[in-house]
């Protein structure tokens, strides 16, 4: 339940994340007031991401925890014979490492301007 309230609370930083990326591009003229979302964005916005950074980062090291915890439990004896148990390990560990690949390859586009 805690994760979930954590989850809720990461998808407000982003939600305030990019309202606040895209009001900024509009008020210089580049978009129109309709748009959502805008692909490749070749503004720096560091100052707006560097609350976000470390909570995603905290984030992804809770769901490996919580991968590293459902394995653990997976391996005794008791709870074997549940394969729901090491299904959802697997699932935190492929969320928690696609999550870690789309941040770095975000961080490297934005400090680098990669195409």
């Amino acid at each position: 339940m805690l994760f979930s309230f954590y989850l809720s609370f990461i998808q407000f930083l982003q939600y305030y994340y990019q309202v606040g990326t895209l009001y900024r591009l509009l008020t210089l003229g580049r978009v129109h007031e309709l748009d959502i979302t805008r692909d490749g964005l070749r503004i720096k916005t560091w100052s707006d991401m560097k609350f976000l950074i470390p909570a995603l980062i905290f984030g992804y090291i809770w769901e490996f925890f919580l991968s590293y915890q459902l394995y653990s439990l997976w391996l005794d004896t008791a709870a074997k014979t549940s394969w729901q148990v090491l299904v959802l390990a697997s699932l935190f560990l492929t969320l928690g490492a696609g999550n870690c690949l789309t941040l770095a390859m975000t961080l490297r586009q934005k400090l680098f301007h990669v195409s």
